[in-house]
C-alpha cells in the first residue's frame, strides 16, 4: 500500500497534519501500565454499556440490531454465543439506530441515536475522562479492512486501513497470536490516551486473497473524487459490511468449485462405447490423432492375437496448442480405446464429446455405432469407494508414471513456464488486464500484490515442484513490488 506523508492531511478526516494525528498511533506504547489501564477501564465500559443496552433495547432491540446486521438474510434471532458476537456487540453499541419507520421498540427509545450516543448523554455526569474518551473515539471511528504488516505475537500489529490508508500498531495481546502478514482483518481501531487497540473484531482472520474484493471497493469509492475518511466509511456502515459477509461465507461456506478443463469447458467425464465392424479400419483412421506417435510406434505397445491380427490397442487424441497456456505443445483431448468390435472413448467435456463424434463422421464415415455413452461428473467420481482391479492397476501405474523423474522434470518445467508467463496473462482478478498492465496503477499494484502474497502463502503450506518461495521472490522482482 502506498505511504501517506508526514505533512498531508491525515485520512481520518480531523483536519490535522498527518504527523501529528494517526501517525503517533503508528507507535506502540512502551508503558504497560498505561496499556493496562486503558484495558480495564474499557472492559469495564463494555459491562456498563451492554447492562445498558439490554435493559434499554431489551430482546426486540437486539434481534432489530442482529437483522441488521445480518442485512436482513438471517432467519435465526441473536445468539449470545455466537462467534460473532465479539464484532456484533460492539456494532450494534456505536453503530446501529432503530429505524424510525420499522422498529417495533417504544416511544422511549430515541430514534436515530446509537446506544452509546443515548448512554453518553445520560451518563456523562456519572463517567470519567477516560470513559467519555473511549466512547467518544468509537463514536467517530469507522468499521473497515485492515491489512497486517507486522506482527509480534502476544504483543502488536502493525496494520493499514485499506480503504482510508492510515497506518496503526495496535497493542494486542491474544488475537496477535492468531496473525499473519498479509492477512486480511474486518473490525474497528481505536486509539484512547495513545493507546491504540481493537474494539470489535471479526473472529476468523481471512487470506490475502480477499484483499482484492476490498481494493475494487476502494477503487468504485474514489471514483467520485477524493478521499476516503473515517467519517466518509461511517455512512457507508451496511455497504461494509456486505463486504465482510461476502467474505465470510466464501470463508467459512465455500462452495463447491467450478472446475473446468483447459477450453473452459465444465469438466464432466464422457465414456463414450461405440459399436465397431473393422478394428484395423478405424485404427487407420484415427491413428493420427496422435500426431506424436506414428503409427508404427503405437503399434508396438498393442496386443495381437496369435494368427498376428490386432486384438486391442489405445492412445491419445491430441490437438496441437493449448488455449489456456501458451507454452504447451499440445493438449491431450481424450483418450482411445480399440478392441475387438469396440472402440471406447473418454473425454472430460461435453463439448468434446460432441467434437469427437465430429470427427469421427469426417474420418471414418461409416463402419460404426455409437452403443451408449456414461456421463459422470467429478465428485460423483471422486465420492466411489470401490474401484475394480484393473481401475486399481492404473491408479498405481499412473501414481508411479507420475513420480519418475521423466515426469516430475517435465512437471517442473511446465509449471516454471507458467510463472514465466503468468505476468503477461489476463486475469478476472485485475479485471483481465495482465499483471504488467495492472500495476501501472496504485490499485493495481495492490491486487497484484494480494495475489503474490496469497500464493506465497499456499506455496509455505504446499510443496509444488518448479514452485518455491523463490519463484514469487523472483516475480515481485520483475514486476517492481
Amino acid at each position: 500500500m502506498q505511504s501517506i506523508g508526514r505533512n498531508e492531511a491525515c485520512p481520518c478526516g480531523s483536519g490535522k497534519k498527518y504527523k501529528k494525528c494517526c501517525l503517533i498511533t503508528l507507535l506502540p506504547t512502551i508503558d504497560d501500565l498505561a496499556w493496562q489501564r486503558v484495558h480495564n477501564m474499557h472492559r469495564q465500559l463494555v459491562r456498563k454499556l451492554m447492562e445498558f443496552t439490554a435493559k434499554k433495547y431489551g430482546v426486540t432491540g437486539y434481534n432489530e440490531a442482529w437483522d441488521e446486521f445480518n442485512l436482513w438474510s438471517n432467519e435465526e434471532a441473536f445468539d449470545p454465543d455466537s462467534q460473532l458476537h465479539q464484532i456484533f456487540g460492539p456494532w450494534m453499541f456505536y453503530h446501529w439506530s432503530p429505524d424510525p419507520e420499522e422498529t417495533e421498540l417504544g416511544d422511549e427509545i430515541t430514534a436515530e441515536m446509537t446506544p452509546a450516543e443515548i448512554f453518553l448523554e445520560e451518563f456523562r455526569d456519572q463517567l470519567s475522562d477516560l470513559e467519555i474518551e473511549d466512547l467518544e473515539e468509537n463514536l467517530r471511528r469507522p468499521f473497515s479492512f485492515y491489512d497486517v504488516l507486522e506482527c509480534k505475537p502476544g504483543s502488536w500489529v502493525k496494520v493499514q486501513d485499506i480503504l482510508t490508508e492510515e497506518y496503526f500498531t495496535v497493542i494486542e495481546k491474544m488475537g496477535s497470536q492468531s496473525m499473519t502478514t498479509g492477512d486480511l482483518l474486518f473490525g474497528k481501531v481505536v486509539t484512547v490516551r495513545n493507546v491504540t487497540m481493537f474494539d470489535g473484531l471479526a473472529p476468523i482472520v481471512f487470506p490475502p486473497q480477499y484483499k482484492i474484493a476490498v481494493i475494487n471497493e476502494r477503487e468504485n469509492y474514489r471514483k467520485g473524487g477524493g478521499q476516503i475518511t473515517a467519517q466518509g466509511l461511517r455512512e457507508f456502515n451496511l455497504e461494509l459490511l456486505e463486504i465482510f459477509w461476502d467474505i465470510y461465507d466464501s470463508v467459512t461456506n465455500p462452495r463447491e468449485p467450478v472446475i473446468t478443463n483447459t477450453d473452459g469447458d465444465l469438466i464432466q467425464q464422457h465414456k463414450m462405447t461405440f459399436l465397431i465392424d473393422n478394428i484395423d479400419e478405424i485404427f487407420e483412421a484415427l491413428h493420427s490423432l496422435d500426431f506424436n506417435d506414428s503409427k508404427e510406434d503405437l503399434l508396438e505397445d498393442a496386443d495381437f492375437y496369435k494368427n498376428g491380427k490386432l486384438k486391442s490397442i489405445e492412445f491419445p487424441w491430441l490437438r496441437k496448442g493449448n488455449k489456456a497456456h501458451k507454452h504447451w505443445d499440445n493438449t491431450m483431448l481424450g483418450h482411445i480405446r480399440l478392441e475387438k468390435n469396440k472402440m471406447i472413448v473418454e473425454v472430460n467435456s461435453k463439448e468434446r464429446s460432441k467434437k469427437f463424434l465430429s470427427v469421427l463422421k469426417k474420418r471414418m464415415p461409416k463402419g460404426w455405432q455409437l452403443k451408449t455413452t456414461v456421463i459422470e461428473n467429478s465428485v460423483a467420481k471422486a465420492g466411489k469407494e470401490k474401484k475394480s482391479s484393473r481401475e486399481i492397476e492404473q491408479a498405481q501405474k499412473l501414481k508411479e508414471l507420475n513420480e519418475s523423474p521423466e515426469v516430475q522434470e517435465l512437471l517442473t518445467k511446465t509449471i516454471e513456464n507458467h510463472w514465466k508467463s503468468w505476468p503477461m496473462t489476463p486475469l478476472p482478478a485485475l479485471n483481465g488486464k495482465t499483471p504488467v498492465e495492472a500495476i501501472k496503477s496504485k490499485d493495481g499494484r495492490a491486487r497484484v500484490d494480494a495475489l503474490i502474497t496469497q500464493f506465497e502463502r499456499t506455496v509455505k503450506q504446499r510443496s509444488v515442484p518448479g514452485q518455491t518461495i523463490e519463484t514469487f521472490q523472483k516475480l515481485r522482482e520483475r514486476l517492481g513490488l
